[in-house]
């Protein structure tokens, strides 16, 4: 599962853009990362599952084409999929402990 991830994140631009057309392999990272992360993150496994509503998942491949062309990993929750800044996401600081990050 890590390999498969490990080659669909370091996989070329124009490889990536071609399999997400096949939603199977793009589900497939999806399914692997939350199995890795064992569900920690509710939002991660709601995300799995509508990809598997037809309706929704094809939606969810239009955008997994956009981020690929985009060259971002494919996003494995809704706040990620809605992400399209350029920007890099900053670390938010507590403001009574700064040493410590969220």
């Amino acid at each position: 599962m890590a390999g498969y991830i490990k080659w669909y994140d370091e996989a070329p631009k124009w490889l990536r853009i071609v399999v997400s057309v096949f939603g199977i392999f793009a589900f497939l990272y999806r399914l692997f990362k939350v199995i890795i992360d064992k569900a920690e993150d509710t939002s991660k496994l709601i995300y799995v599952i509508f990809n598997v509503i037809p309706i929704i998942g094809t939606v969810i491949v239009v955008f997994d084409i956009v981020k690929c062309a985009m060259g971002k990993a494919l996003p494995t929750n809704f706040s990620e999929m809605a992400d399209f800044s350029d920007e890099p996401k900053k670390e938010v600081v507590d403001e009574q402990n700064p040493s410590e990050e969220k």
